[in-house]
């Protein structure tokens, strides 16, 4: 049996993680079409440093306002006319999948970050 709380904090600190990634120069250094990351990268750091402020919410909580909170730039992404990083989308879906892994009682898999 896991601590799905344990596994939950996981998440969110990969995720925040994730996000000071994507905003570090050497993260575009094999690739300038990651450039385009860096916004909405900035963007998700605010809002989970946000979310990590609120001492009063649990850890799945907190995972599921940010899956609202990707589900929701990312339809503004799609919205606009000009094609969009998808850095929304891929969090989006590598959460979800988190959290199914969590519910059905296994470990959450973490991936490394890309090396550049």
């Amino acid at each position: 049996m896991i601590n799905q709380e344990k596994e939950y904090r996981k998440v969110f600190l990969y995720h925040k993680r994730r996000a000071k990634h994507w905003i570090t120069p050497s993260a575009h250094r094999a690739h300038s079409s990651t450039i385009s990351s860096i916004k909405p990268a900035e963007k998700s750091l605010e809002f989970i440093n946000k979310l990590n402020e609120d001492s009063g919410k649990c850890f799945k909580e907190k995972v599921d306002t940010l899956i609202e909170f990707y589900d929701k730039e990312n339809a503004l992404e799609l919205s606009n006319e000009i094609m969009g990083s998808r850095f929304y989308y891929g969090a989006c879906k590598e959460i979800k999948r988190q959290k199914n892994e969590i519910e059905s009682g296994k470990e959450a898999t973490i991936h490394k970050m890309p090396r550049s």
